[in-house]
């Protein structure tokens, strides 16, 4: 039979051994699984989305599934792993205990200063210009050479005829712009050369036709999305040669793509 001394030594021996394996205990993660289990060790990785690796007492690593992880509580800190906090497992729970926290992401709306501009998918664009550098109208496709230069060529045609005297007229268009402003909206600086060929039948002069080249210029803003997207622009679009100088303006639809 043990002494009164023996027993008092062995219960003390024991209490500061179930004192040190809770204050081991106390620095260590939990992982509490979804069977109502739990694990404890120290988590090196925590994904809401994959699952969860851990470190064991033993040395060993073991990586838990996601459908497995009902939460996951890091020493002096906490990460569900529901959907709910998948943000905040993320910022969180996915760096070793001790590691300094990550910094908050933006929210999605803004964008900061230094992000990227998209790249544009969109180097193409099909489009009608009502006035403009066509005269009176032109169906026109354009290319980006670069983000800042376009190329475009058009064209138009259109007559009238009345009491056996008539006039046809075509137009071909043929520009170059230099573009500044964000992906989407941009002032346009242009110019080219616009390819006319006029004829017709009257009851005074007979048949007649006339071809020739003349100037043309573009200045005005245009909203053209890097992406496959609506195409808009309104320029002033002047027209001159020998006949002088024409003011003209020149508003475009179409899409780009």
């Amino acid at each position: 039979m043990l002494s009164l001394r023996l027993r008092i030594t062995v219960a003390f021996v024991i209490a500061c051994c179930s004192l040190s394996a809770a204050a081991h205990a106390e620095g260590l993660d939990v992982i509490t699984l979804k069977n109502g289990g739990f694990v404890r060790g120290q988590v090196l990785e925590h994904d809401p989305a994959t699952g969860t690796t851990v470190l064991l007492a033993d040395g060993t690593k073991k990586t838990y599934a996601a459908a497995e992880v009902a939460s996951v509580k890091l020493a002096g800190a906490s990460a569900s792993a529901g959907e709910g906090a998948a943000a905040a497992g993320e910022s969180s729970a996915s760096a070793p205990a001790g590691a300094p926290p990550a910094k908050p992401e933006p929210a999605p709306w803004v964008t900061p200063k230094d992000a990227p501009e998209p790249e544009r998918t969109a180097h193409n664009a099909l489009f009608i210009e009502l006035g403009g550098n066509g005269v009176a109208y032109s169906v026109n496709y354009e290319r980006h050479l670069m983000e800042e230069l376009t190329v475009r060529a058009g064209v138009g045609v259109w007559g009238f005829s009345f009491q056996g005297s008539g006039v046809f007229l075509a137009t071909i268009p043929v520009t170059a712009s230099y573009l500044v402003g964000s992906p989407s909206h941009k002032f346009e600086l242009g110019g080219g050369v616009t390819g006319v060929v006029y004829s017709g039948n009257t009851t005074g002069t007979g048949a007649f036709e006339q071809s020739g080249i003349i100037g043309t210029a573009i200045a005005g803003y245009r909203y053209n999305p890097p992406q496959k997207a609506f195409f808009f622009k309104g320029a002033f679009t002047p027209l001159f040669g020998s006949f002088g100088f024409i003011p003209s303006i020149g508003v475009s639809l179409g899409v780009g793509f």
